[in-house]
Formats: structure tokens, sequence, C-alpha cells
């Protein structure tokens, strides 16, 4: 019987190389391109080739005559040929190749929407060079990368369905629709302003994910920031069954906490004669909390971010190192519900006999068959929550963070099995005079799954005397207690993707990244472990939301998940679904134009009070440093670097006030361009340490800056421009028409 050709399209190296060791030994190995490798071998009867692919395989972009300032930005909606599909890699060429010889596709990208919609970027193509191939194609459907679980996937191959794909290449037209149109407009209008005032603004970025997460930020930073606290009093007293100082605990009057000092001055007037109290009542009654509910995608993003004291991004790609690693299941979930038939057993018992930790857990362990309270069902994608897969990691093979990550989730997974946390709660009521007074106390009866979970166990016991209803008490102190209230804090990784997903803004794989975004966009900065808005990300934001609220706010985005989850289930067809985006947003979008005139008045009124504080603190600044200088009979930093500038080239792209200048600190080997205002200003963009930098006259065709020409002679010569201000390096030439080029900038319009 003659094999059956295939071809396996993985999403990366790493878990191709998983597959052709669990089906064949690794097989053989073949390099097609740089950083391109196949793996070829033969599973039953098949002969299949492993190709694996590195993420998305095309990008959207807008068509010729399409660009920044070629057309008006709402013709990129409102025309159909305004946006294309382009490939930006070498596997179009490689996967049409391979297609025309085999008789099967097999499609293993990974297995979520986000997976579907890159393995349906390669069906497309590979389609195109064997349309026989479109009625021969399976789908992998893994829930980890163990060797089990990997051959049951693979004897169990799915039939193609391409709806989850399309659900996310609907997301990824409305973000360009949204992205290129707003942001073309929006940027257009604030140069328009920002000329007036002398200054330049380069790109104000907007999407309809980041903007809605973005006002979150700035608004929580303007609650805190308006936020007046109000004094409170307490009155307390500590008593005791005893006359000595021992044995005491404290109570609070039941009114408490008062508005007004007055009432409680009144109150310890009243009181202060008083030497005893009267127990009236004792209470004790045993509370129960459950198990917490599995894990999904936001919530071991949430956990590692407050227990790890991580972004969310990093979690992110901690979590798919460990999923790769074949340490725990796929990462990208939505569901906190478990199959009724999940083989629970086999992980928990390998979990609690090979791993010296938690060895103590095996006794305490309720049920190896079912979690003991399980989730909602979540999401469209057929996937259980996140759960260790009992094998247990070397520490010398894997970091100690991704270790620690290892053992929060397989604890908090154990911990699912076991039993109630159980707390007897004491309400303790005395009377001093006619006064009521109470205190509850929490005494700890059992650990139960906290024992795991040990981020969540309660604190420590308060040891109360023997006491009964009737008792006499001695009062040892009667004082009251000044308190404020507190501005909300500050939203940090935690509890923002947490408040995206109630809000239904973003995907549970997008929000990580939409936070490095904001970051890298200068919109948000983190203080420690918090977000806090910049002043562009606040400018944008007071200028936008008055005149655009249905995209600063989260109306828009959710409607949009909400139509796309309907792609993907079948209910609304794709492009019916596109059509009615595509209507929705050219009527916000003409909103926004009627609004234009609004939004540059609002802009010109922050420009002015942005301009003059600018300029004050520079100054200032300048005049500190010369000051110091002349006492000390030095050069300042900027002054030295001055020796090195060797040429200019515009205002600085972050400041406006600054100018980018080239610097060379030659003691530590460093070149690079920066902003004259450092350190106020953090612009830094580095450049090659080592060969030729020559300033040309020529300019950058996006921002008019001068261009750099790098050249270095080893055994070939090497070149390319720079442009510091884009920060762009291009290997062809400074053209506009050169793809390089052009495809960089398309990165960086965003």
């Amino acid at each position: 019987m003659a094999l059956k050709k295939v071809l396996l399209i993985g999403e990366k190296p790493s878990q191709v190389k998983v597959f052709a060791d669990v089906l064949f030994n690794g097989g053989t190995v073949e390099k097609l391109a740089k950083m391109i490798y196949i793996r070829r071998g033969v599973w039953k009867n098949f002969e299949i080739t492993m190709l694996p692919l590195h993420g998305h395989i095309t990008t959207i972009d807008t068509a010729d005559g399409f660009g920044w300032g070629e057309c008006q930005p709402i013709e990129i909606v409102s025309n159909q040929n305004a946006l294309v599909v382009k490939q930006i890699s070498p596997f179009d060429r490689i996967i049409k190749k391979l297609a025309k010889t085999v008789d099967e596709l097999w499609l293993a990208t990974d297995p979520d929407a986000e997976g579907d919609n890159i393995a349906r970027e390669a069906y497309l193509i590979a389609v195109e060079a064997n349309p026989r191939l479109k009625t021969h194609v399976r789908r992998l459907w893994n829930s980890s990368l163990t060797k089990s679980e990997v051959l049951r996937a693979f004897n169990d191959l799915r039939e193609w369905d391409e709806r989850l794909a399309l659900g996310v290449q609907g997301r990824r037209i409305t973000d360009a629709w949204v992205g290129f149109a707003g942001t073309r407009e929006i940027t257009f209008a604030a140069r328009e302003v920002a000329r007036l005032y002398n200054q330049r603004i380069e790109v104000l970025s907007v999407g309809r994910v980041q903007l809605p997460l973005l006002k979150l930020i700035v608004d929580r930073d303007e609650e805190r920031k308006n936020f007046k606290p109000t004094d409170l009093w307490h009155v307390r007293a500590h008593v005791s069954p005893e006359t000595e100082k021992k044995n005491f605990f404290e109570v609070t009057h039941e009114k408490s906490p008062f508005p007004k000092k007055e009432e409680t001055d009144a109150l310890l007037k009243k009181l202060q004669a008083e030497k005893t109290a009267l127990l009236i009542d004792l209470k004790e009654k045993t509370v129960s909390t459950k198990p917490p509910t599995p894990l999904n995608t936001t919530d071991a993003l949430s956990l590692l971010a407050l227990r790890l004291k991580i972004k969310a991004d990093k979690g992110m790609q901690i979590l798919s190192d460990l999923y790769e690693q074949g340490y725990i299941s796929y990462p990208r979930t939505d569901n906190r519900k478990f199959k009724d038939d999940f083989p629970h057993e086999s992980i928990l018992i390998q979990l609690t006999t090979e791993y010296e930790e938690f060895k103590p857990f095996l006794k305490k362990i309720e049920s190896f068959q079912q979690v003991r309270v399980n989730g909602p069902k979540m999401g469209v994608e057929d996937h259980d929550p996140i759960f260790p897969t009992g094998v247990i990691p070397p520490k010398k093979k894997i970091s100690k963070i991704h270790f620690q990550a290892w053992e929060l989730i397989s604890r908090y997974y154990i911990s699912l099995f076991m039993a109630d946390l159980k707390q007897a709660k004491t309400t303790v009521k005395v009377t001093i005079k006619d006064e009521p007074f109470r205190a509850v106390f929490s005494r700890t009866l059992d650990l139960g799954w906290t024992l795991a979970a040990v981020w969540k166990q309660p604190k420590a016991s308060v040891m109360l005397p023997h006491l009964e209803k009737g008792q006499t008490l001695h009062i040892l102190k009667l004082f009251t207690v000044k308190t404020q209230t507190q501005p909300p804090p500050r939203w940090s990784d935690s509890s923002i993707i947490k408040k995206l997903e109630r809000l239904s803004i973003g995907t549970k794989s997008s929000r990580p990244e939409i936070l490095k975004k904001l970051e890298l966009r200068k919109y948000v900065k983190r203080e420690k472990n918090f977000l806090e808005s910049t002043e562009l990300g606040k400018i944008l934001i007071k200028t936008l939301n008055p005149i655009w609220p249905e995209l600063t706010g989260p109306q828009f985005t959710a409607h949009v998940e909400n139509l796309m989850d309907q792609v993907a289930q079948g209910q609304k067809e794709y492009m019916d679904m596109l059509e009615q985006i595509r209507n929705e947003y050219i009527k916000l979008h003409n909103k926004l134009l009627t609004k234009l005139p609004k939004f540059k008045e609002e802009l010109a009124e922050i420009l002015k009070q942005t301009r003059q504080f600018s300029k004050d603190a520079q100054a200032a600044s300048k005049s500190s440093k010369k000051s110091k200088s002349r006492a000390k009979g030095t050069k300042t930093k900027k002054e030295s670097s001055a020796e090195h500038q060797g040429d200019m080239f515009r205002s600085c792209p972050v400041c406006s006030d600054g100018t980018v200048i080239f610097k060379e600190i030659p003691e530590k080997k460093l070149r690079f361009a920066g902003c004259t205002n450092y350190p106020d200003c953090n612009f830094f963009f580095p450049l090659p340490r080592q060969g030729k930098l020559e300033f040309l006259d020529e300019t950058c065709p996006k921002c008019q800056s001068k261009l750099i020409l790098y050249t270095k002679k080893s055994q070939k010569e090497t070149r390319f421009y720079i442009c510091p201000i884009c920060q762009v390096y291009c290997w062809k030439c400074p053209e506009i028409s050169c793809p390089i080029y052009k495809k960089q900038q398309n990165l960086f319009n965003g």
C-alpha cells in the first residue's frame, strides 16, 4: 500500500519539533530558507512533511493609492479595494512548492481562534497551488504537548472549519479600518493645530481596543487626582474579663465611623467615667469557603501578575513557554469549566507523588474525579481551563520564574479538589452604659484548599479569652481613631485585565499585547507595578472622549467582539458581518468629522498650557545645571556630549521642544541619537557601535529628517540607511517605493 503524502503546517518550530519527536523520533531535517527548516518522517501509512511557520504570514495593508496623504482617510473604509492582504514572509513560495506534491493538508497551528486564522492563511496558499487539498484538509486540536495528548490528537484529526478563523479575520480588518482611518484623521487634525504653536506631532495612534483601555487608565488617574479625602472617626474600647492589661480584645461602636468629630467627642464625654461593660450577646457560627473556579487565561495572567509581580505580556510569554515545554495545557482559553469526563486522577496522582512539595496534599484531596466547583462554559473554543500536565519540570532546566509560575498553577489546580476552608466566626456584642459596641473574630478550623493555595490562607486568628453571655467586662481603654477615605487604587496588570474581560474589551490573548502597545506609544508608563497615563495619553483621551465616546468607551469594541463570536459560532455570515461593521464605522467616522473643529479647539488649549509648562521646566532645568557646572568648574553632560554630536536631525518626536542629535561616548563604545532635553526627555535610539556613519543631505520620505548611511567592511560590505526619528533601518534605499522601507513604515503607522 502506497504511503499518503501529507503536508503538516505548524505555528512555530518548537511545537513542530514535539510533533516530530512523538511521531517519528524527530525524523530528518532539511533547510529550505533562512531560519526555515522542515522535518520529514513516516507515521502509520503517512509520509509527513512538517513545516513550522513563525506566526502570521500575512498582514493587512493599504493598497497603492491609499497611503498617507494619498486619499481621504474615510476612503480606506468606504472603498472595498482599499485594504489588501499582503505576504510578509517567504512562506508563500515554500507552501506552494510543498503543497503541489502532497495528497493531504493537516493544519496544526495553535489550537484556538488565532491559530485557526494563521492556519487559514496557509490553507488559502496551499489550495491555490493544489485545489485538490480543499477537500483533503484536516485540523489537529491538542490541549497540551505531552506525548499522550499529541498521539490522541493525531489519532482524532478534526474536519477543517474556518468559522473561528473568520471571526479573527474580521477583528483584524475592523482594527485596520479604525487604525488606519482613525489614526490618520486624528493625526492630520492634530498636526494642523501643532504647527500653529511651533510644535510637531508625529502620529496620534488610535485603535478599537487601545482607546477604551487607555480611557480606563486616564479616568482612574483623574479620579485619583480629583479625589478629596473625607475624615472619619471611630470610637473603640479595649475590654477584658480581667482588670489587668491582658486577655483584652477590641470592640467598636456600632455606629462607627462617625462623619463629625463632635459626635465622637460627645460620646467619649458621656462614657469616660464608665469602668465596666456588659457582654449582651455571644454567637459563633461556622463559615465554609469553597475552592475557586478553574483558571482561564485572564485568571492565570492575573495570578502571575499579582504573585510574581510581572507584566501581563511577560506572564503570557511564560505560560506559552510552559505549554511548549509540555508542563501545562494550552494557555489561551476562555473556559472556567472542565468537561465531565476529564481525566483528573492521573494528573493529580502524578503531581502529588512525584513532587516532594505536593506530597502532603495527596490525602487532602476529596475527589479525584471532578473539581469541587466547576465554573461556567465561556467562549466559542472547545478548550478546558488551564491545568498542569503532571510532568514535573527539572529546576535546573527552566528559569526560576518559570518554575514559580508552574508551581502556582499546579497548586491552584490541586486546590480545586480539596475540602472547603472552614472558619468559626464569633460575634461579640457589648454595651457601655447604653451605647452598643461589637466585634467579629475569625478562627480557622480547617485550612482546606488553602493548604495548596497558600496565598489565600486567612490571617492568624485572634485568641479570645473565655467569655459568657451576661458577663461583666472591664474597660481598659476608651479612645477614638481617625481615618480617611482612600482614592481608588491605580490599575495593575492583574486588576485591569479582569476589568477588560468583564467589559468584553479585547480577547484573552490580545489584552497583554495592547497594554504593551500603550507603553511603547508613550500613552502609559509604569510606577512600580501600577499603570499610569502619560501627558500624551491624557491629551488624547481628553480631546477625543467628548467628540468620539463610541470609540473611547467600550460600546463599539464590545459590539464588534459579539459580532465576531456570532461568526465563529456560525450564527452570522462573515461578509454580512463585515458589511455591517463597515457601515457602522462609516457613521462613526462621519460623526468624528463633524466634531473635528471642537477637537482642534480642545487640543489648541491643551498645547498652549503644555508648551508653556515645557518651556518653564526646560529653562529651570538649564539654569540649575549651569549654576551647578559653574560652581564645580566642570562641564555638564549635555555640554560634553556636544563635542561628539556630529550632526542634528530635527525636533524630538517625544517632547517636541528638544532636538534629536547624534551622541557618542567613546569610553563606553556607545553611539546613539538622543534628545537635547535629556534627562527630562527619554527619547533614545541606539546606533551601531562599529562601522562608518555618514550624515546625508537626503531626507527620510516619511518625516523629512536627515538620514544616516551606515557602512561596514568585513568579508563583504554592509550598507543600510537609518532614520533615528522613525526608528527605522532600511537595507535598500531611502526611496518611498522601497518595499522594505514601506513595510517598516506600515509598522510604525500602526
